[in-house]
């Protein structure tokens, strides 16, 4: 599975995005993904980091 997500903020977009939206998006996604694998398997997802 591929996620593809585009964004765009509509404040300061050049600056926001690549300083906390993508940095934050990625997170999320990661933290998605280990929601979704773990509960694949039948256990608790991974907190570390």
């Amino acid at each position: 599975m591929t996620d593809t997500v585009t964004l765009r903020s509509p404040l300061f977009g050049w600056t926001v995005e690549p300083l906390l939206l993508r940095p934050y998006l990625q997170r999320l996604i990661r933290s998605r993904n280990a929601v979704l694998v773990a509960s694949l398997r039948g256990s608790a997802p991974d907190q570390a980091r």
